[in-house]
């Protein structure tokens, strides 16, 4: 009798391990702090300055990763992911308490993963990799405004997301977001659709976006809280582009366009402007710690004003040394130099998305920084 209440005691302990070892929470973050020299700000004398700062490369973050195995090769998962800067403490993203991601779904090997909530888009999942900014530079290396969203400056609310498993290398995904308006279904939607090959050292991507009334409210799809960079009648983002890696060195070219219609509030105001990206970027392993990065991009601008179509122009070359000092931790040196030119008259490198304190005041900006980056 108590040879068998062990056995079932065992048992049971067993089947309570192989549930518990079945789900799993995972605490992950990144800690990015840095001191810059930037020139030219508008504000105070107009001068340079030497600040502190939190990011780039990476904003500084902390979040939950879960997953619960229900079987048949199909999982429950979540992702809550908070912003702060490291600098101050402060939250990021207009103060939102998971600001940089806050979804549920599942997920299986052969159909894919379905996710509801606050999501990054296609734009973001499959043209990100292809730039300076979203690969080794980020927020200072992106294109001017962030207009076609591949530094992730704005995430995508109300929303449900598809991605498809990888089938000999292609994969694709689509997102929608909903307004979330009585009455007003266009009232700040956006939806968008993406996807990327990739057979050794080829990468390939194309992603396509449309928002229709960014920022016209704060509970639609893209809000009008530290999210939309313009508030706008309608905003389209188109992009391509791709990697080829030769051993040590990885090689990129992309070109993004943005479109943009009805602009009643941002860094550009016009009935219609209309930008394009055409970047191309290196990254070489110099040793297994060392690595060096560079890039340049030029943005081509369209814009109507009263007196007729304006031909803003930006070009912008950056470069970034990275070491590692352990498995987890990095020190950087990055410089950034931008320039303005044709009918634009500002540089904005210091001017990252739509809350930016320091716009800058020159039709030329440099910044350079140095800092130290902690994964855990």
């Amino acid at each position: 009798m108590k040879t068998s209440r062990l056995v079932a005691a065992a048992s049971t302990l067993l089947l309570a391990s192989a549930a518990q070892a079945q789900s799993s929470v995972t605490l992950y973050g990144i800690i990015d702090a840095g001191f810059n020299y930037v020139s030219n700000l508008k504000t105070g004398n107009g001068g340079h300055a030497f600040t502190l700062s939190d990011g780039p490369p990476q904003a500084s973050r902390f979040g939950l990763k879960g997953a619960e195995d229900i079987g048949g090769g199909n999982k429950v998962i979540f992702t809550l992911e908070n912003g702060f800067s490291v600098a101050n403490g402060n939250l990021g993203q207009g103060g939102r308490m998971f600001g940089r991601l806050a979804w549920i779904g599942a997920t299986g090997q052969s159909w894919g993963k379905l996710t509801m909530g606050r999501q990054y888009d296609p734009v973001v999942d499959y043209l990100y990799p292809l730039t300076s900014c979203g690969t080794y530079g980020g927020g200072y290396m992106c294109h001017p405004f962030d207009s076609d969203n591949i530094g992730n400056d704005f995430r995508t609310n109300n929303s449900v997301k598809y991605t498809s498993p990888t089938w000999n290398g292609l994969t694709f995904g689509t997102i929608y977001g909903f307004s979330n308006q009585a009455g007003g279904f266009k009232q700040n939607r956006s939806f968008s659709v993406g996807g990327s090959y990739a057979n050794g050292p080829l990468y390939l991507a194309a992603a396509f976006e449309q928002l229709d009334n960014p920022g016209k409210n704060t509970d639609g799809a893209v809000s009008s809280t530290a999210d939309a960079p313009f508030v706008a009648g309608r905003q389209r983002i188109y992009g391509a582009g791709g990697t080829y890696t030769i051993g040590s060195l990885k090689l990129a070219a992309s070109w993004a366009r943005t479109v943009l219609d009805g602009i009643t509030s941002g860094p550009i105001v016009s009935s219609y402007l209309r930008l394009d990206n055409y970047e191309v970027n290196a990254a070489y392993t110099i040793t297994p710690q060392l690595s060096l990065s560079g890039g340049y991009f030029f943005t081509n601008g369209k814009q109507a004003s009263a007196t007729g179509d304006l031909k803003p122009k930006w070009h912008e070359a950056n470069l970034m040394l990275d070491y590692t000092l352990s498995k987890r931790t990095d020190v950087f040196a990055m410089g950034i130099f931008q320039k303005a030119a044709g009918d634009a008259t500002f540089a904005t490198i210091y001017a990252i998305g739509p809350t930016s304190t320091e716009a800058p005041g020159s039709a030329r900006q440099t910044v350079v920084r140095l800092g130290i980056r902690h994964r855990f």
